[in-house]
């Protein structure tokens, strides 16, 4: 007659069994957890985007410019990524300005020439690389000219966080005060 109960060597083969799942087990959290772990202390690099209005590509001492010294984007330029062949959209900023946002020609959208923020010129609903941006977590801010729509708010409906802006909603005399706004 046999017994109903386990025998010692099946006993030991249950314990085997199961301090192998477990060690699995373990083992696969520990590595999922460090991956995670990993995942989470990659930072994204920072990107600091400069579009200067009538700047030469041989304008900067970084580039071998010998009559403007430069050091502060020198550095900039050392520390980062130098881009050394491009094109731009336009001749003028607002056309630029509008592709480098959109990625797209100025003409898709009707811009041709510089504005002077009368109207609305860039359409809300269009993609663009602040709002890419935030997508990927990055936070978001633009300094300078906008020309793209006289909204107070319209930077932000573009996906920028922040905004510094010159001469964006008020007119001061141009150069005399040059009417800083602070998110619109």
């Amino acid at each position: 007659m046999q017994s109903t109960q386990p025998s010692q060597q099946q006993e030991t083969r249950k314990m085997a069994v199961k301090k192998l799942i477990q060690l699995l087990t373990v083992a696969a959290w520990a590595t999922f957890g460090s991956a995670l772990a990993a995942e989470s202390s990659v930072r994204c690099p920072n990107i600091v985007f400069i579009l200067a209005d009538d700047l030469g590509y041989a304008d900067l001492s970084c580039f071998g410019s010998k009559a403007v010294q430069t050091p502060h984007l020198d550095a900039l330029a050392a520390g980062g990524v130098k881009l050394t062949q491009f094109y731009a959209a336009s001749a003028v900023c607002t056309p630029t300005r509008a592709s480098i946002l959109t990625g797209r020609y100025p003409l898709r959208f009707d811009i041709r020439q510089h504005f002077s923020d009368d109207e609305s010129h860039l359409p809300r609903g269009v993609n663009t690389l602040p709002k890419l941006l935030k997508q990927a977590g990055y936070a978001t801010g633009i300094c300078g000219k906008w020309q793209l729509g006289r909204e107070k708010d319209s930077p932000q409906h573009f996906g920028f966080d922040e905004a510094c802006l010159w001469q964006h909603t008020r007119r001061p005399p141009r150069y005399a005060n040059p009417g800083l706004e602070y998110d619109g």
